[in-house]
């Protein structure tokens, strides 16, 4: 660190495995995604269901709790684009695993869509104190300090905290394990505007609201809605950021 770096400078770190000489890491395989709505289903239905083209794997707990704070600008870009169905957008989050605050790293992730095809760019990064004692109007310039040139950018853009979401996750592969599926439920969302660093206070839940997100290849989309054969089920507008937009009030409803 130079002589005369700010105290920011000391906030994030980018952990060591990530990768070499501080490149961008490279996108997660280019892939499709869709997500499905199951709302007030019952989830061991839902599990026999996976079950019949997939089995369950674990990662550190059979059932995973997600945590994430989404950042956008002060015109919600991130969320406009995602409700006016904007062929090409991103969305910009710390997200970090079964702990109600990480203890001691957090995921940066850029997750990209262009028409059909997503991807994410994440960075791991080391926290010098705990996420809940860094104030959110020093987060920008300290991310941007720690993260590969490329995705600065996203930093000082989306800078704005709004909402951080919270749901328990299940995984499951399917035969062909180019396919993966997660089950999700139990959605919480907890308002960070008026915070001056994160907060789990006071959060609104989305009773009954259950997901389920399928990953494929390129090009194989029609493959997705085998897994829940016999059911005939369509994708939804099911994203958890624009979930938790609407659950604190920023915009309207889904429809």
């Amino acid at each position: 660190m130079s002589p005369d770096a700010g105290p920011s400078s000391l906030l994030f770190r980018p952990a060591e495995r990530n990768a070499v000489s501080g490149d961008i890491p490279a996108a997660e395989s280019r892939r499709i995604e869709a997500k499905y709505s199951f709302p007030g289903a019952d989830l061991e239905s839902l599990r026999q269901l996976l079950y019949g083209t997939c089995r369950r794997v674990s990662f550190n707990h059979s059932v995973s709790t997600v945590r994430s704070i989404y950042f956008d600008d002060h015109r919600l870009t991130a969320c406009r684009g995602n409700l006016d169905g904007l062929a090409t957008r991103n969305k910009v989050r710390l997200r970090w695993y079964d702990n109600v605050m990480p203890d001691g790293q957090a995921y940066f992730e850029v997750k990209w869509r262009e028409n059909r095809v997503t991807g994410k760019y994440r960075v791991l990064m080391d926290l010098s104190q705990p996420l809940e004692s860094i104030p959110y109007r020093d987060m920008p310039d300290a991310l941007t300090e720690a993260l590969p040139p490329e995705l600065r950018p996203f930093a000082l853009r989306y800078s704005q905290p709004i909402v951080l979401v919270e749901y328990h996750r299940e995984h499951f592969v399917c035969a062909d394990p180019r396919f993966r599926l997660t089950l999700d439920y139990d959605l919480k969302f907890y308002d960070q505007a008026g915070t001056t660093v994160p907060r789990c206070r006071f959060g609104f839940e989305e009773f009954g609201a259950t997901l389920i997100e399928a990953k494929g290849p390129v090009g194989e989309e029609s493959q997705l809605s085998n897994f829940f054969k016999p059911l005939s089920i369509r994708p939804s507008r099911s994203s958890k950021y624009i979930r938790g937009c609407v659950a604190i009030g920023l915009v309207g409803s889904l429809g």
